[in-house]
């Protein structure tokens, strides 16, 4: 009822805090529709959110704040670029000993491809939320991508 509110006057710039929070799946589907509407009408929207995929879904740009603090912002793909890892998964037919003996692995896909029977390939790109754990901590096994131990 708040948000309808807030829209009601037709806005040029919304500013929403947690909107996603204690709503239902159906709900969060007709508010997430809303703000894409909003947002194809030239609306700026401002988002506060800790749920990070309805950050990447929603926004144009992000910023990311810890303990007060900017830690990142830029594009989605921008961040993705300087903080993200892609990733190449593989599934193939035959031995896999030979790969820990490769340490141009990461460097090297297609020879590596080239090397045995490939059945499957995908590539992923880094979530932005495990950016953000790698970035301020809080990952499980991660110390924030500090350098040290304490």
């Amino acid at each position: 009822m708040q948000f309808i509110i807030s829209v009601l006057h037709d806005p040029q710039l919304v500013i929403l805090d947690e909107p996603f929070s204690g709503l239902d799946p159906v709900n969060q589907v007709v508010l997430k529709d809303t703000l894409m509407e909003l947002k194809q009408q030239g609306k700026a929207i401002i988002l506060s959110t800790h749920q990070m995929d309805q950050a990447e879904k929603l926004c144009d740009r992000i910023c990311l704040i810890d303990r007060g603090k900017v830690v990142l912002e830029g594009s989605i793909p921008d961040v993705r670029n300087r903080y993200g890892r892609n990733t190449l998964h593989i599934e193939f037919s035959g031995d896999a000993s030979f790969i820990p003996g490769m340490p141009w692995v990461r460097t090297r896909k297609r020879e590596m491809m080239n090397a045995f029977d490939l059945i499957r390939s995908r590539y992923s790109q880094r979530a932005t939320v495990n950016v953000f754990l790698n970035l301020v901590g809080g990952a499980p096994g991660t110390n924030g991508g500090k350098e040290g131990t304490g």
